[in-house]
C-alpha cells in the first residue's frame, strides 16, 4: 500500500526521472569500480589462478573426454564446461 501511495503522488515524468537517477547511480562508476576491484582483489589473492592453472584445466577437460564415455548418469568435464560457457555467454 505504501508503494502505491507513493506512485499516486508522482506523475509519470517524475517516476521516469526518479528511475533514471536510480539507474545512473546503480549502473554508474561505483558499480564498475566494485566489479573491477573485486576481480583484481580475487586475482591477486588467488595468485593469478586464471593464468597459472589454465593448462591444468585444459588437460583435465581433454582427458575426461577420453575416459569412460559410457558411464550412466555422469556429466563429463567438457559437457559441464560447455554448459557453463553457454549459460554465461547466453546471458
Amino acid at each position: 500500500m505504501v508503494v502505491g501511495s507513493i506512485f499516486e503522488l508522482l506523475n509519470s515524468s517524475e517516476i521516469i526521472s526518479l528511475l533514471n537517477s536510480i539507474d545512473s547511480l546503480v549502473w554508474g562508476p561505483p558499480l564498475l569500480l566494485l566489479l573491477v576491484g573485486t576481480g583484481a582483489y580475487l586475482t591477486l589473492r588467488l595468485k593469478f589462478i586464471q593464468v597459472s592453472r589454465l593448462s591444468t584445466a585444459l588437460i583435465y577437460v581433454a582427458r575426461s573426454r577420453k575416459i569412460d564415455t559410457k558411464a550412466q548418469g555422469d556429466v563429463s568435464s567438457f559437457a559441464a564446461l560447455c554448459t557453463a560457457l553457454s549459460a554465461t555467454i547466453g546471458t
